[in-house]
């Protein structure tokens, strides 16, 4: 076989892959499940090949390689080009891109750590100023929370607003995803932040979370990452005031359950809080109104947006150009070492001193 088919007829490649944006029908999670659509895919990346190439590299008869195809086209992770041949339609990035622009990411957090952390002190305080309440958080932990915050916000304005969403796709859906390629290094030490969330009638819950397995970020202070939607109209009561001893017997019950699951505090008067930055009302517009006047916010800003037409020309060298109108989403979904890097650099230079993997708010 290893002489008469090629390597991946006998050895799988071993890519993991992230998708953005609504997906109702289950794609594209559903058609790279097994290995050989992932080595078609892997196959015709930025190489156009036909089905008697794919079928002679794989190993594979041409009538099954046909079906293999077929599918992959439906579910436009595969395209025809010039007539007989197949493309693969969306990014994968080999180590050596990923290693490029993982040291972007390192570059930028070790030029701009320290200002978002004092950036994010600022916005503290103006949020204290504002009415925004934090429960039983301490303050680093706030600042902590407003550093990841202001990460996120600086991204969002530097990206295009529908980057995550901006694919039309036959199964009604608006996804994207990207491959990576395995063995990527990073020169930092480095934590995975996830931004998890909910929505719940005019009331969300948003926050970042490190990983189960961190062992630097490894105090949990909530049981799971997001209370159950349907609690945040327990939580918007909290947060305008309510007292808790005039609750229903089914909102006791939801008390009792976010206090049980940490995300609300019960104190000793009988009142209790949600446990999270809690913004009310237009506290977050006002909010983000102070940040732009800020010349170190709108610097940030800035070199923010060189470092995405940066990393651009990074996808555009490992890419094809089928793909150049695409290019800003697999910027954005190939920096996870930005933030990353950034929350260990906070940790490991002592502005954060805390053990928390968790930090959320609640608006309402």
């Amino acid at each position: 076989m290893a002489r008469e088919f090629g390597k991946r007829s006998y050895y799988p490649e071993r890519i993991s892959f992230c998708a953005s944006g609504n997906q109702p029908s289950g794609l594209p999670w559903s058609a790279i499940q097994r290995k050989i659509p992932v080595n078609i895919l892997c196959q015709a990346h930025n190489n156009p090949c036909t089905l008697q190439e794919l079928a002679l590299e794989l190993g594979i008869a041409l009538p099954y390689m046909e079906d293999e195809v077929e599918l992959l086209v439906k579910a436009e992770l595969l395209k025809k080009v010039n007539h007989e041949k197949y493309l693969t339609n969306f990014f994968i990035l080999p180590r050596e891109c990923a290693n490029e622009i993982n040291e972007m990411c390192c570059t930028y957090a070790e030029q701009h750590a320290a200002a978002i952390w004092q950036l994010a002190e600022k916005a503290l305080k103006k949020a204290v100023e504002l009415g925004v309440t934090a429960g039983d958080y301490s303050d680093n932990d706030a600042q902590m929370f407003f550093a990841f915050y202001l990460e996120q916000q600086i991204q969002n304005a530097s990206f295009s607003d529908n980057v995550f969403a901006k694919f039309k796709r036959a199964d009604g859906g608006n996804w994207g995803i990207i491959g990576f390629e395995s063995g990527s290094i990073c020169r930092l030490p480095s934590a995975f932040f996830n931004n998890n969330g909910n929505g719940w009638k005019g009331t969300s819950w948003n926050g970042y979370q490190a990983l189960q397995e961190d062992t630097v970020f490894g105090k949990r202070r909530y049981m799971k990452d997001v209370p159950a939607s349907y609690l945040n109209t327990t939580l918007k009561r909290l947060a305008n005031g309510a007292d808790p001893a005039a609750f229903s017997e089914v909102e006791k019950e939801n008390l009792r359950k976010l206090i049980e699951e940490g995300f609300c505090v019960m104190y000793g008067d009988g009142t209790a809080a949600v446990n999270a930055l809690v913004f009310k009302d237009d506290m977050k517009i006002r909010l983000q109104e102070y940040l732009n006047t800020l010349p170190e916010y709108r610097s940030l800003l800035e070199d923010l947006r060189n470092f995405i037409d940066a990393a651009k020309e990074v996808v555009a060298r490992y890419s094809n150009q089928d793909l150049q109108d695409d290019f800003e989403y697999y910027v954005a979904m190939s920096i996870v070492e930005l933030r990353s890097t950034l929350s260990r650099l906070w940790k490991d230079k002592g502005l954060y001193t805390g053990e928390s993997a968790q930090f959320c708010a609640f608006s309402c």
